[in-house]
């Protein structure tokens, strides 16, 4: 059965719109970043009865566990520096695992996030993700920077970072 134009385009502005209320809504989890939650936060620190080679992030309230924050991104599969090949495709040309399902526990992958690009726009011409949501997003990518400066700055006293990158 073929869809007409109009059939395709309803349905991409319906899921348009899914998407923009599912975002919206996902803002008023109270582990989404803020600027309020951003300096609540401190660390990184060890927490006893984890990793003792691990630092974590916490909340200055709840020192005895890690900070969990949740952010709007775009999962970049493809990025340089992603490495989700083996986690993501799993089966073999024969629809057979590649991965003894003893190993899934040690597999550990490593994902490349993009921040929500403002430029985006809907069939319409419209935004396609909400202000608020594209706001948080650079807000959490803008902490990551700030906090991987912090951490690089002090284990790196009297280096300048930068300096050496270039």
């Amino acid at each position: 059965m073929a869809l007409d134009d109009n059939d395709e385009q309803d349905h991409q502005t319906q899921h348009g719109s899914a998407l923009w209320e599912t975002l919206t809504r996902e803002l008023d989890d109270p582990r989404t970043l803020t600027g309020d939650l951003a300096n609540q936060i401190s660390g990184p620190i060890q927490i006893d009865g984890l990793a003792e080679s691990s630092l974590y992030w916490v909340r200055e309230q709840e020192t005895d566990k890690p900070c969990v924050l949740r952010f709007p991104a775009l999962l970049d599969i493809c990025g340089m520096y992603g490495q989700t090949g083996t986690y993501l495709n799993q089966q073999n040309a024969r629809n057979q695992s590649q991965i003894p399902v003893k190993s899934l526990h040690q597999i550990k992958p490593i994902f490349e996030l993009a921040k929500l690009p403002r430029e985006e726009e809907d069939l319409n011409g419209n935004p396609l993700y909400p202000p608020d949501a594209v706001k948080c997003s650079e807000r959490m990518f803008n902490f990551l920077h700030i906090c991987t400066h912090k951490l690089e700055s002090e284990r790196n006293k009297g280096m300048d970072f930068y300096r050496l990158v270039v």
